[in-house]
């Protein structure tokens, strides 16, 4: 088992419900929520009210890639590149299936690890992410 496998299992269980979180972009930031989850995925509903369900994969993905790229702290921080047309790495290998079309979830995904502590958001353009083990 990955490193990044242990670390999304022992954080899904801190994941509540319902819980409000607010995209990574400090200057335009989106609310959405957290409105179910079950050992495979969770389920989000943004602002708009539109229903997303992002797999356990996603969260495993994100912290896989900062990891193998060493981003662990902010000197060595991840711009996020979040695009629905054309996905930064990190964007990238959060999509399931990880291709440039698949749905765009590391807006998501980035504040609800946040929220465990397992890694920090800098909100000022472009954003970025670092490890904060």
């Amino acid at each position: 088992m990955s490193a990044s496998q242990i670390i999304i299992d022992a954080l899904w269980s801190k994941i509540c419900l319902p819980k409000q979180y607010q995209t990574p972009d400090g200057i335009d930031p989106s609310i959405f929520n957290v409105i179910g989850v079950n050992n495979n995925y969770l389920r989000v509903q943004t602002n708009g009210g539109t229903i997303l369900q992002i797999q356990k994969e996603s969260f495993r993905a994100a912290i896989d890639y900062l990891i193998r790229h060493s981003h662990i702290s902010y000197d060595s921080r991840c711009r996020i590149g979040a695009s629905i047309p054309n996905p930064g790495p990190l964007d990238a290998a959060t999509r399931i299936p990880v291709q440039a079309n698949a749905t765009m979830v590391i807006t998501y995904v980035l504040p609800i690890l946040a929220a465990t502590g397992v890694l920090m958001i800098d909100g000022n353009r472009p954003n970025a992410v670092w490890i904060n083990l």
